[in-house]
């Protein structure tokens, strides 16, 4: 960890999750959302990202741990997050969207910017910190410090700060791992890694496949979900690796055994399998036998063999 980066916050976003957050016992994972889709690219993953409120509260009451930028379609960012972005339903996000854009939302879909954090922390009031005395009124999204010297250096002891007075009580099993390894590595810059949440992993999976059906091709985002290879439930991961974007009723036919996936001998293509309990007659068989139209294209996100040999083994109905 090298940065910080102070991001102002939706007052009524920051007072949603908070309370999220004490009524569930803590949150994996939250979406700071960009309504215009601009990009942000001020921290690695690991680093930390912090909530400054808005005006007129001038006060630093919360953060949580860069995981990933992705700019998704509105509907996929209520899909993968629901709650977590701040809101209680699709309608208010929608109008909350809608009221930070030069261009209302209306009955589109359009692109948004989607910070996603893991491991979020809330302060107490009391406990809110004061921005560094080079926060200027005028900004308008947030701004980086480097955690090395100056006032990044003072930000982030004065977060640690309220960290050690809580003695890690009011936070969960992810944070207090994350900050005792920043502290075990303070004056070091190093990145931590957090791992992802039920939410990141819907979210990465659309962005590796390209927001495409892996085995249709299609491209209607709605009619599309990240199906675990092996199911969560079953101590399945949320990696990417261990995840594919397909359509519902595939994803439905994939869970039960009447849908497989394996990667062929010679491991260049992935091939498709429909159950012999499909009837001939079925739509479906027409995929049997056919090739993954898109994979990932970073070898360590794609379809782990060793995930779908376990799929294949256990779930698939030959």
């Amino acid at each position: 960890m090298s940065s910080l980066y102070v991001g102002i916050t939706d007052n009524d976003w920051f007072k949603f999750l908070k309370e999220l957050n004490k009524k569930k016992g803590s949150l994996e994972e939250v979406n700071f959302w960009i309504p215009s889709g601009r990009n942000f690219v001020a921290l690695k993953p690991g680093e930390l990202f912090l909530f400054k409120l808005h005006s007129p509260i001038h006060k630093i009451a919360g953060g949580g741990f860069f995981v990933r930028f992705l700019r998704l379609p509105l509907s996929y960012a209520w899909y993968s997050f629901g709650e977590m972005n701040g809101v209680p339903n699709l309608l208010l996000f929608r109008k909350r969207i809608s009221g930070y854009r030069n261009n209302p939302v209306g009955d589109k879909d359009p692109i948004i910017g989607c910070v996603i954090l893991h491991s979020p922390f809330f302060l107490n009031e009391s406990d809110y910190i004061d921005v560094p005395e080079d926060w200027k009124r005028g900004i308008q999204q947030g701004k980086k410090y480097s955690i090395e010297k100056g006032y990044g250096k003072e930000l982030l002891e004065a977060v640690m700060k309220v960290f050690r007075a809580s003695q890690f009580t009011s936070m969960n099993q992810s944070q207090q791992t994350l900050v005792k390894e920043i502290e075990a590595n303070y004056g070091t810059p190093q990145l931590i890694f957090p791992r992802l949440g039920q939410s990141a992993f819907r979210a990465l999976v659309a962005d590796e496949y390209k927001q495409t059906c892996a085995i249709t091709g299609e491209k209607l985002l709605p009619a599309l979900e990240a199906a675990h290879i092996k199911p969560f439930s079953l101590g399945g991961p949320h990696k990417i690796s261990n995840g594919i974007l397909i359509r519902r009723d595939l994803h439905a036919l994939f869970d039960r055994g009447y849908l497989a996936i394996v990667l062929e001998k010679n491991h260049s293509n992935y091939k498709v399998l429909i159950s012999s309990k499909v009837s001939v007659e079925s739509d479906y068989k027409k995929l049997n036998n056919s090739k993954l139209i898109i994979v990932p294209d970073n070898y360590v996100n794609k379809p782990n063999p060793e995930f779908l040999t376990w799929h294949y083994e256990n779930i698939f109905m030959k």
